[in-house]
């Protein structure tokens, strides 16, 4: 698991400096709930709340389990509901 998040950190993060989620984390969270099944933004924003414990033992989740309210939010254009 820290192969893929030290992978992870390498990708660039283009938000503001005072970002509230680790882009990596971020990015976690979104593959591990694809892979069990997420469809959409919203599906990652359960799974994250759902595996709040688990992910905190892998990621640093300084401000809560759901680091995709933000992946959300910036991707409303996007997600079109598949």
């Amino acid at each position: 698991m820290q192969a893929l998040i030290s992978i992870f950190r390498q990708v660039h993060d283009p938000r503001d400096i005072n970002a509230r989620h680790d882009c990596a984390s971020m990015l976690f969270v979104a593959l591990m709930a694809t892979l069990c099944g997420a469809k959409n933004c919203v599906d990652i924003a359960d799974f994250a709340a759902a595996n709040e414990h688990d992910l905190a033992e892998i990621i640093d989740l300084p401000h809560g389990p759901d680091p995709a309210k933000p992946l959300a939010r910036r991707n409303t254009k996007t997600d079109y509901g598949t």
